[in-house]
């Protein structure tokens, strides 16, 4: 069974012979590798790598069932495990109101 699909993540990530534990603090460097952050990234930093890769991912730029849109449609099932995880312990008001842009 996949080490990561056993912890809710994506489907792909590693493949391993037999049952693997994953740590959190293993999940968390794992997530942090899918966006490309740094372990010190604040919110900002995690949504705008969220954003970029999720845009970069969308399935709805390739053609309907091409081997590319079903790869991308797991890179984006990836990020947006990736985001939840890292964005998991902060408050859905203090994600509504960091990502408001103010001029």
């Amino acid at each position: 069974m996949d080490a990561v699909q056993e912890l809710d993540g994506p489907a792909s990530y590693p493949k391993e012979k037999g049952q693997v534990t994953i740590t959190p603090a293993d999940k968390g460097t794992l997530a942090r590798r899918v966006l490309g952050v740094t372990k010190d990234a604040d919110f900002d930093t995690l949504r705008k790598a969220f954003e970029r890769l999720n845009k970069r991912s969308d399935p709805a730029k390739f053609p309907d069932g091409s081997p590319e849109q079903m790869q991308a449609a797991e890179i984006q099932k990836r990020v947006h495990w990736a985001y939840r995880f890292l964005t998991d312990d902060i408050s859905i008001t203090e994600k509504r109101f960091r990502s408001l842009e103010i001029e």
